[in-house]
């Protein structure tokens, strides 16, 4: 079996969603120490790509004008969205995560929606 359909099956396991969400962390943590994510998603996002990468992910560098400020995450030929910065777009009314893995959230489709 060829790493990248070990690696969409690994996914569609929680323990696999678990690893790729410790794993994504650790290099959050790595690049950004305790620093603020704010403004640092192209920073994260690149090297984990190629990190990614080399593990047999293939994720798409995706880029979207939020109005202000534009933002960058990767994508998974599933359609999975890796945001390893997330948490700089948190309201008080929507907590996002340090780090989200999963659907596009519907504040982005809302902000990009706007933005059109």
């Amino acid at each position: 079996m060829n790493r990248l359909k070990t690696s969409r099956r690994i996914l569609e396991t929680t323990t696999g969603r678990r690893q790729l969400r410790r794993m994504v962390s650790e290099v959050r943590r790595g690049i950004l120490g305790t620093h603020s994510s704010d403004g640092m998603c192209f920073a994260v996002c690149v090297p984990l790509q190629g990190y990614l990468h080399c593990l047999g992910y293939e994720a798409e560098l995706v880029e979207a004008d939020f109005g202000k400020r534009n933002h960058v995450w990767l994508e998974l030929s599933d359609g999975t969205i890796i945001d390893p910065t997330a948490d700089q777009f948190s309201t008080p009314l929507a907590r996002l995560p340090r780090v989200y893995i999963g659907p596009l959230p519907t504040m982005y489709e809302q902000w990009m929606g706007q933005r059109a």
